[in-house]
């Protein structure tokens, strides 16, 4: 890792100047002054661990979940496969379930990021966090469903998932709380968004940061709404629609004058984006989060101009449901549930007086629930076969990948330019299907996405802007033989507001 920052700082920015004093009320002169200034920052943003604590919210968590486990017993006995325990020591109690799509997809990723989150506000670091959140995944699969076979798919969705999910609602609460005089609103958003942090806080009557460390973080949040206009080469219509993006960065100095290297493993990087959509022919929802879990970061920036580069770690998580219908029979359907492990991050910046140009990049390996467009195609076609019972109940399967995004983005004074692309592959997992021994035909399938996104913004104040996005989304997948292709092409005209 070391090799690697040196190259980096050699590449971008030559020799880092030798270390000097650090005058009094400086900040970022020079690799030690920064440093200096960087850990008095983190020493009075972070506490003392308390392990024994999140074992107690763990139970908490158990214990409610146990409870409405077992009131709902009616629902839940559908999927009950043993009578005891003790048959989970078998290989074959470890299968991939055929829950619905949003039961696997965002509610185990949900319970994933409140496990995380809930380890990260009692200061665990992010390895001891993912740590706790899989233990109680598996508690909860292995012993308190114990008449269920032990599914999979949740394991790694849970754990995975949350990490990125739950890494920006912790930075979010974070952000929030560490202000020496928060407003009325803020300390209400604090305990909305960062509920376990404000709990943690509360209970121990602890304050954020100190005034003295005014430029720790780096912000962006963007919120609009507007209408899209949606096509897929059958039908087309017009919806509603709601964007949220937000990015918190959590390295002291980024982005701002300072020449220096530094080394990081805080997940100091995060993001999250939410798009919804809904009108008279369906809508839609997607979210995706991201975290740097650890990397380097070099810097050259002086008067507002230079460099900037950041490189490491990151994971990822996908979400995305549309339904088209409109009058058309069959109308476009979209289902992606995508967990990106580990996986490399890049993100990097141009500075000039007027305008910048930021860039990243991020490649992951994945675990996927994908949609099946071509099923129904298969199951006419096979009358008599049997296919896996994801298929057969809910229409998507599971499977193995790779994804890769890259996004650009051009500020000149009020406008900003900017696109992106994303592309990933994915091939169903054969032979662990929940009702295995009933599957005559286990059918294989995959899957090729890639969307291209360009937009336009101009901000008219300070705070308010107007945007306008054209995206296109482009499926080609093939179930048992069956091929299927399409696309969605939207073009979305949102108002609102930058922070």
């Amino acid at each position: 890792m070391r090799a690697i920052a040196l190259v980096l700082g050699l590449v971008c920015f030559g020799r880092v100047a030798g270390a000097q004093p650090c005058p009094e009320g400086a900040y970022r002169t020079d690799v030690e002054c920064f440093e200096a200034t960087e850990a008095y920052a983190l020493r009075t943003a972070r506490h003392d661990p308390a392990p024994l604590v999140v074992s107690l919210e763990m139970l908490l968590f158990l214990g409610v979940g146990t409870a409405w486990y077992w009131i709902d017993r009616d629902r839940n006995v559908a999927d009950w496969d043993y009578d005891s325990w003790t048959q989970r020591f078998d290989r074959d109690a470890f299968r991939m379930d055929n829950n619905e799509f949003g039961v696997n997809f965002i509610l185990h990723a949900m319970s994933g990021a409140a496990y995380y989150g809930f380890a990260r506000s009692a200061d665990l670091n992010v390895a001891w966090s993912f740590a706790t959140s899989f233990l109680t995944s598996f508690v909860w699969e292995w012993l308190l469903e114990f008449r269920e076979r032990v599914s999979i798919n949740d394991q790694i969705t849970t754990p995975a998932a949350g990490v990125p999910l739950g890494e920006f609602f912790h930075k979010l609460g974070r952000f929030l709380h560490d202000t020496p005089a928060p407003t009325r609103g803020r300390r209400a958003l604090a305990w909305l968004f960062g509920t376990p942090l404000a709990l943690h806080r509360a209970v121990a009557r602890r304050r954020g940061v100190d005034a003295g460390v005014p430029e720790r973080w780096t912000a962006r949040f963007r919120l609009g709404y507007g209408g899209r206009y949606a096509s897929d080469g059958h039908q087309r219509g017009h919806l509603h629609a709601i964007d949220f993006d937000g990015e918190l960065i959590d390295l002291p100095g980024h982005l701002r004058d300072g020449r220096y290297r530094r080394y990081f493993h805080d997940a100091n990087l995060t993001r999250f984006r939410a798009r919804g959509s809904r009108g008279r022919m369906g809508g839609g929802f997607d979210a995706l989060a991201e975290v740097t879990l650890l990397g380097v970061e070099a810097q050259s920036i002086e008067n507002g101009r230079g460099t900037s580069i950041v490189a490491g770690m990151g994971m990822s998580y996908l979400y995305r449901r549309q339904t088209y219908r409109g009058r058309h029979p069959g109308g476009w359907k979209d289902r992606l549930g995508i967990v990106g492990l580990p996986g490399l991050a890049l993100d990097g910046a141009m500075l000039a007086p007027r305008g910048q140009l930021r860039w990243r990049a991020r490649v992951n390996p994945d675990f996927a629930g994908v949609h099946a467009s071509s099923f129904d195609a298969w199951a006419a076609g096979h009358p008599d076969d049997t296919s896996k019972s994801i298929l057969e109940k809910q229409g998507y399967w599971y499977g193995w990948g790779g994804s890769a995004r890259v996004e650009l983005r051009l500020d000149v004074g009020p406008v900003t330019l900017g696109g992106g692309v994303y592309a990933g592959g994915w091939n169903s997992r054969e032979g662990r299907d929940r009702n295995q021994a009933v599957v005559t035909n286990d059918t294989p399938g995959w899957e090729l996405a890639l969307d291209t996104e360009a937009l336009l913004r101009v901000r008219f104040a300070r705070r308010v802007f107007a945007q306008l996005d054209w995206r296109t989304q482009r499926r080609l997948g093939e179930l048992g033989g069956i091929r299927s292709q399409r696309r969605l092409q939207e073009a979305t005209l949102t108002v609102g507001f930058l922070r």
